[in-house]
């Protein structure tokens, strides 16, 4: 029904203000927004409940990127710094082996 994220209240005719606070919940925080009346009822409740499905559904799929992207590159700083410390252990046996050798 609609591109992006929204919410809405029920008012059952009842003026309000067109707030965040009137609608428990923000969207889209620190963005300007826009406010209609539906007082036709032309929006039906199973279109508001198929849209806020797949809404969650997206915002959990982008969560479940987000979380897989700081795995990942949790992933290859831990093989970054394994690659480190094996290069690193590498040379001190190289360096003890010539220590050995020089004392022969």
């Amino acid at each position: 029904m609609v591109d992006g994220a929204y919410t809405y209240t029920v008012t059952n005719g009842e003026p309000i203000m067109c707030i965040a606070d009137n609608f428990n919940s923000d969207p889209l925080p620190m963005q300007s927004k826009q406010c209609y009346c539906d007082q036709d009822d032309y929006y039906k409740q199973e279109w508001i409940d198929n849209d806020m499905a797949e809404l969650a559904a997206k915002k959990a799929q982008e969560e479940a990127e987000a979380k897989a992207k700081i795995a990942e590159e949790k992933r290859l700083a831990a093989e970054k710094e394994a690659k480190r410390l094996a290069a690193e252990a590498k040379a001190l046996a190289e360096k003890e082996t010539k220590a050995r050798i020089k004392k022969i």
